[in-house]
């Protein structure tokens, strides 16, 4: 059996306090700041499906007609996805200003989204304005709580924590569904048959009011209870006391808090040296802007990569019984991302996706073309499919990719590269809420199978695994704080430091610590030990 390795055991002498393979932390402090930024998500799922269940008082509100709801409703719709996709690019203009800034500045902007939503009365363009507000705000959580979360928890459970994000959107969406349940209904299925009440009039616009509650709330607990940037974040702006001190606060003891401190100082000199600042000497990392960045291949590759991932996320909401589904799966998506890695969770993801879409697919084909399938049949596979697929979504694709967006990208492209494959998300979901309406379910489904299978070849070939990875590094910019993860492989000296600032200690997985001594020896165990080294290897 392995014996853990200790500081003492580096250094050659007596053991002293061993160090945890992963050190151990405030879980209380963590879950707390994690959840906070997480209101966010929910305001973000809240404000796709808060007017689901409203449309037939909507209509009757303003007055429409039959022929006016299509073009009206996707208007108003559409107007979250606008804005979300504008949102995007302020979130990365935000980010650099600190993490926490952006998500205290984000909540004013729900608060005054639901507010003039609840004001619009009989003015249809305020409820507009009101939603691509909010559309703004929800842009800016696609980017600033993923970074927040990776940046906040220890490495050793980023993954399980990133889930939140995912899961609170979901929760979101849960409550924009649920505060609707108390309006009327039409008695069939056609909407302008319902008889809307006094308090369907007043309740309808009320319900929007939810969502600037949970944006007060944030702020407050941001102002009060989490007064601080992260670590990564004061370590890039030359802030190495204030990191420390959110450090302390992260981690149980003085020494875990010290050893990761001075592996996060060593890392971000490795790679400020690696961008040409001088090493050492430099206090803030130079960052690059995206116009810049796609003029340099190392850059340009990653930011593709990541833009090409964003564009499969499914977002429409079917009804509130996909969408627990869909929450109960995110669940177990949790343990996962740790244990199997991102690049394998990926690939299950969208395998088991296309998989789950074939039958409905061949199904819907056959019966377009009449191949003697009925209608009743394709009915009960098309709902087994989706089912399916959105069990497999929420197991990956839904909370994998915002962990993956904010753990491939370095400090200095982060918030641009961040921005833009956000945004391109949403340019995709607004072509997906269009063109739906307009597609047989044949081609949809063939549609969607096709882009699984296709999405599962493209994160074989070119997805990197970005496990271990400490906050700052990755896969894709070798050489520039980033190294090999726990599996193993080649490490640069820059790389070596970037694992350091996880924290973790000892041999992992058969990997033999790496110091700038060079020199190995087998420790009791059999595993690889680093003798003359005064600081922690991996």
């Amino acid at each position: 059996m392995e014996e853990p390795l200790t500081e003492a055991n580096n250094r050659g002498g007596p053991s002293a306090s061993p160090l945890p393979l992963s050190p151990s932390y405030r879980k209380s402090f963590v879950v707390q700041a994690v959840v906070v930024a997480a209101l966010g998500s929910f305001n973000f799922g809240f404000n796709l499906a808060v007017m689901n269940t409203s449309w037939p008082i909507v209509y009757k509100h303003f007055g429409w007609t039959e022929d006016m709801v299509q073009l009206r409703q996707g208007v108003m719709n559409s107007m979250v996805f606008v804005g979300a996709a504008v949102g995007c690019f302020l979130g990365g203009s935000l980010l650099p200003r600190g993490r926490r800034f952006a998500l205290v500045a984000n909540s004013s902007t729900f608060i005054v989204g639901c507010i003039v939503c609840t004001l619009c009365g009989q003015m249809e363009w305020l409820l507009i304005l009101g939603r691509l507000i909010s559309g703004l705000a929800v842009g800016v959580v696609t980017v600033a709580v993923p970074n927040y979360i990776s940046e906040i928890a220890p490495a050793s459970v980023r993954g399980s924590f990133g889930v939140v994000h995912q899961l609170m959107i979901n929760l979101g969406i849960v409550g924009g569904v649920a505060v609707g349940l108390p309006l009327s209904q039409p008695a069939t299925k056609d909407p302008f048959s319902v008889e809307v009440t006094d308090f369907d009039r007043v309740w309808w616009r009320l319900m929007f009011l939810f969502s600037g509650g949970v944006a007060l709330v944030q702020a407050l607990f941001f102002m009060s209870c989490l007064r601080f940037e992260t670590p990564s974040f004061l370590m890039d702006k030359g802030d190495s006391d204030g990191a420390l001190m959110v450090l302390r606060k992260t981690y149980t003891t003085e020494e875990e808090a010290q050893s990761v401190h001075g592996a996060m100082r060593r890392a971000q000199e490795a790679q400020a040296g690696a961008s040409g600042r001088g090493g050492a000497g430099a206090s803030e990392l130079t960052r690059v802007s995206i116009t810049s960045a796609f003029g340099k291949p190392l850059y340009l590759k990653a930011i593709m990569i990541g833009c090409v991932r964003m564009t499969g996320v499914w977002v429409s909401v079917a009804s509130l019984g996909v969408t627990c589904v869909n929450l109960v799966a995110c669940l177990c998506a949790s343990p996962l991302v740790e244990r199997l890695g991102r690049k394998k969770l990926l690939m299950i993801g969208n395998l088991g996706q296309g998989v789950a879409l074939l039958p409905a697919a061949v199904a819907c084909v056959l019966e377009a073309v009449g191949g003697g399938v009925s209608e009743q049949v394709t009915e009960v596979l098309s709902i087994a499919s989706v089912g399916g697929f959105v069990i497999f979504f929420a197991v990956a694709m839904g909370p994998v990719l915002w962990i993956y967006l904010s753990e491939m990208y370095t400090n200095d492209v982060k918030e641009a590269a961040s921005a833009l494959a956000s945004a391109l998300n949403w340019v995709f979901c607004i072509a997906m809420v269009f063109s739906s309406s307009f597609m047989p379910n044949s081609v949809a489904f063939t549609l969607f199978c096709v882009i699984s299978f296709v999405a599962a070849a493209f994160v074989h070939v070119f997805v990197l695994e970005t496990r271990g990875y400490s906050v700052g590094s990755s896969p894709y910019f070798p050489g520039v704080g980033s190294g090999v993860g726990p599996e193993g492989g080649d490490r640069d000296d820059s790389g070596r430091l970037g694992l350091e600032a996880r924290g973790l200690v000892g041999s992992v997985r058969g990997s033999p610590p790496v110091s700038g001594s060079g020199e190995l020896s087998k420790g009791k165990g059999g595993g690889e030990r680093e003798n003359g080294s005064a600081h922690l290897g991996v």
